[in-house]
């Protein structure tokens, strides 16, 4: 058994207790002693805590974000007569941020409403992007040539009925004379032998040329120039070129929204028409969508023109080296601008 460890009395004596046995009488032990992280004794104070004398600075880290402001939603439905067209203007709509909420088929048709989201900034009104109308060349070639087609029986018609169709009798030489294409002199009483009228044709409205407006729905068009830089073209400030498979046509052309909403444009409102009727398309590469435009100081790409504005366009056409008999055609109107070639 291991023994208890002497305790120290006043006055140096201390006492070993003998084992198992009772401290003498009067004896105390010590009191306990305080331990490290007790109380403060009575009477300490804290000394007052030092402030660091350094400015603050932020922590490093991204700045703070700007505030983003309210978005909106702007939607537009669109009917589309097949797939086809709807197809072809997809690329469009999307370049432009639209996206399809909805598509319903109708029949051979498609009902298709778009949607995207834009900033919602006070006093500024939806844009909705011109849906893009005309018909395709195949079809406007037939509906010209099934025009003159008609043109040319109603002209037949008109001259077969011209012919006197007066009953000649026995009593009435006047009229066998109209009936015959003879006509009776009155003096000589001998018969003249008289031509047959012919018939007139009527007279062909001119042509619009360059330099010339004309008012077509919902805008006026004039072609202000019409350049032939040849096979090779430039297309941008950096000195980019493009090669024609035949020969490069540039039209500069003048339009002015006369209508009672905002128009956009795009390439397929342009085509040129040779002198056998043969439709030529803007090229696909320097149309509204490369940039071409913009380069040469007309129109930008996706462009809203209000009423009453006028913009300024260069349309480019590849052309065959021979052509002749060129005519501007617009939105699919009837009405042809010449090029004076």
């Amino acid at each position: 058994m291991s023994q208890q460890p002497p305790d120290q009395r006043p006055g140096g004596q201390s006492w070993n207790p003998p084992p198992g046995g009772q401290p003498p009488q009067g004896y105390y032990p010590p009191p306990p002693q305080q331990p490290p992280y007790g109380q403060p004794p009575q009477g300490f104070q804290q000394p007052p805590q030092q402030r660091p004398t350094q400015e603050w600075q932020q922590p490093p880290g991204p700045p703070f974000a700007p505030q983003q402001p309210p978005m909106r939603r702007e939607r537009i439905t669109h009917t589309y007569k097949n797939m086809a067209m709807y197809n072809r203007e997809m690329s469009l709509m999307t370049n432009s941020g639209w996206r399809v909420e909805h598509l319903q088929p109708a029949g051979k048709k498609v009902i298709v409403t778009w949607y995207r989201d834009v900033p919602n900034i006070p006093g500024q009104a939806p844009v909705t992007p011109q849906k893009k109308g005309g018909l395709p060349a195949i079809a406007i070639v037939g509906i010209v040539i099934g025009a003159l087609f008609l043109f040319g029986i109603i002209a037949a018609a008109i001259g077969g009925g011209s012919k006197a169709t007066a009953t000649a009798t026995p009593g009435n030489v006047a009229a066998q004379s109209v009936a015959t294409g003879n006509t009776q002199s009155s003096l000589s009483g001998q018969p003249t032998v008289g031509k047959p009228t012919a018939t007139e044709k009527p007279a062909a409205t001119p042509i619009p040329s360059v330099g010339q407006a004309v008012s077509l729905k919902n805008w006026d068009v004039t072609v202000v120039t019409v350049e032939k830089p040849g096979p090779m073209l430039q297309t941008s400030s950096g000195g980019n070129k493009k090669t024609a498979i035949g020969q490069w046509i540039v039209l500069a052309v003048d339009l002015k929204n006369t209508g009672k909403e905002n128009f956009g444009l795009n390439d397929f409102d342009f085509v040129l028409k040779d002198a056998n009727g043969a439709s030529i398309k803007v090229k696909n590469d320097l149309g509204f969508e490369s940039g071409y435009n913009s380069y040469r100081g007309g129109l930008a790409y996706n462009t809203q023109i209000p009423p009453g504005s006028t913009v300024h366009a260069f349309i480019a056409f590849d052309v065959g080296p021979d052509a002749n008999g060129m005519k501007l055609e617009f939105q699919g109107n009837k009405q042809l601008i010449g090029l004076g070639f």
